[in-house]
C-alpha cells in the first residue's frame, strides 16, 4: 500500500506481524516491523422478560451474550437506574422494580455494555416502551340488604383501550362495566374491581361495603270517625323512630307522618294503602294493603221477641255488633228487677223461664266511628 495508514478489515484474533516500508524519490527506504496481537471482543447481546411493559410493573432484562467481557454495566439513564455487573458470566439480569416504573410511561433506552481485560468493548441498546396503565376506579353505592344495588365502573384508561372489566366479591364474579349484587344479611363485603387494557396493562381496587339492615313496616288502622258521606279513619305505621313515613291511598292521597287520618267518600272493597319508611340510615322499604271501608249502624234494636222455641227471633241484641266498640245493654221486666246485663254486643238475651209481656231495656253504645248513643225503648216478649 503506498499510504501513510491501513486498515485491516475484521483481522483474526491472534498474533500478526506488520511490515511497514518506506523510501523517499532519490531511492532511499526503511522498514519497521512489529507484532501486533488481535483480542477477542466481547458480545453484548440481551433478552427482556415481556413485550408490554406497564408502568408499576417490574421487568427483568437477562443478558445472552456468548462473549463475555470483564466488566458489564446496565444502564437507563432517564430511569436514574445505573448498576455494574460482572461480565465474566452470561445470564447476567437487571430487573427494574414497579416502583421504578411508576408514573414513568413514556419511551426509554436501554443498555447493556461489556469491556473485557484487553479494554475491548461492545454495547447493545434497546428502547423500551413503558405504557400507562388504566386506573381502577368505581363509586360504592348506598347498599341496604335485600335490595338489588348496581355497581359502575369509572375506571380511567391508559394508553390503551379498555377491553376487561370484572368484579369480584364473596357472592360471585361479574364481568363488564357495571354489576349487579343483592346482599341478603347486613354486614361488611369486599369488593374487588379488575380492569385491563389490549396492552394487557391492568389495574385493581379494592373497597369494602356495607350492607344496611332495613326496617319492615307495619300498618294497623281502624274507622276513627264518620260526618255524612264522609268516612274517616286512623292509619298507624310501625316501628317507631323512622326518619320518614310516606303514605298513599286509593281516592285520599298522600300523606306523611307516623299517624294519619285519611277520608273516605266511598263506601267500598279492596281500598289500597301503601306505606313506605326511610330508616335511620337511609334505607327505605314498603308494604302495601287492601282494607275495606266499613258501612255505619243505625243502632237498631227489635220490638218484638217470640218464644216459641221455632228458632225465629229468639234473641235481643243490637244489628250490627261488627261496628259496635263500646256497648252496655240492661234489661228490666215489669216489677223493675234486672233480667239481662252485657257489655259485649255479640252477646244476645235469650231468656231461659221467658215471661211474656213488656220489657223496658238501657243501652249506651259508641261505634266504630265513635258515635256515642244512649237508648231506652221496650221490647214485647211473645209466646
Amino acid at each position: 500500500m503506498h499510504t501513510k495508514t491501513a486498515t485491516i478489515s475484521q483481522p483474526s484474533i491472534g498474533k500478526h506481524t506488520i511490515k511497514q516500508f518506506v523510501s523517499t524519490n532519490e531511492g532511499c527506504f526503511d522498514t519497521l516491523t512489529k507484532l501486533v496481537v488481535v483480542n477477542a471482543s466481547p458480545i453484548a447481546t440481551f433478552q427482556i422478560s415481556q413485550s408490554h411493559i406497564c408502568d408499576g410493573q417490574s421487568f427483568t432484562a437477562i443478558s445472552d451474550s456468548t462473549s463475555f467481557g470483564d466488566l458489564g454495566h446496565w444502564n437507563i439513564p432517564q430511569l436514574g437506574i445505573s448498576m455494574p455487573v460482572d461480565g465474566r458470566n452470561g445470564n447476567i439480569s437487571v430487573t427494574v422494580t414497579g416502583k421504578q416504573t411508576v408514573n414513568k410511561s413514556g419511551r426509554y433506552t436501554l443498555g447493556y455494555y461489556l469491556v473485557n481485560a484487553e479494554g475491548c468493548r461492545d454495547s447493545m441498546l434497546r428502547s423500551i416502551t413503558i405504557n400507562r396503565r388504566p386506573m381502577a376506579n368505581f363509586t360504592v353505592p348506598s347498599i341496604c340488604v335485600g335490595q338489588e344495588v348496581d355497581f359502575y365502573s369509572n375506571s380511567m384508561i391508559g394508553d390503551a383501550p379498555l377491553r376487561l372489566y370484572q368484579w369480584i366479591n364473596g357472592l360471585d364474579q361479574q364481568q363488564g362495566p357495571d354489576a349487579q349484587y343483592t346482599f341478603k344479611t347486613p354486614g361488611n363485603y369486599p369488593i374487588t374491581h379488575l380492569v385491563s387494557d389490549t396492552n394487557d396493562c391492568a389495574d385493581t381496587m379494592l373497597q369494602s361495603v356495607v350492607a344496611k339492615p332495613i326496617n319492615i313496616p307495619q300498618i294497623s288502622w281502624a274507622p276513627s270517625r264518620y260526618n255524612n258521606p264522609t268516612y274517616t279513619y286512623k292509619f298507624s305505621a310501625a316501628p317507631e323512630g323512622m326518619k320518614e313515613y310516606n303514605w298513599t291511598f286509593e281516592e285520599a292521597g298522600n300523606f306523611q307522618g307516623i299517624n294519619v287520618f285519611p277520608s273516605f267518600v266511598s263506601r267500598r272493597d279492596n281500598i289500597r294503602a301503601q306505606l313506605s319508611i326511610t330508616s335511620p340510615n337511609g334505607c327505605v322499604s314498603d308494604t302495601t294493603l287492601l282494607f275495606n271501608i266499613m258501612g255505619i249502624t243505625g243502632f237498631y234494636f227489635p220490638n218484638a221477641l217470640t218464644i216459641n222455641r221455632d228458632g225465629l227471633n229468639e234473641g235481643f241484641g243490637i244489628a250490627g255488633p261488627e261496628y259496635i266498640k263500646k256497648y252496655e245493654l240492661q234489661i228490666y221486666n215489669k216489677w223493675g228487677e234486672m233480667v239481662f246485663k252485657t257489655n259485649n254486643p255479640y252477646e244476645q238475651w235469650m231468656p231461659e223461664n221467658p215471661i211474656p209481656g213488656q220489657y223496658v231495656y238501657y243501652c249506651k253504645v259508641s261505634d266504630i266511628y265513635n258515635r256515642f248513643k244512649e237508648i231506652k225503648g221496650t221490647v214485647l216478649l211473645i209466646r
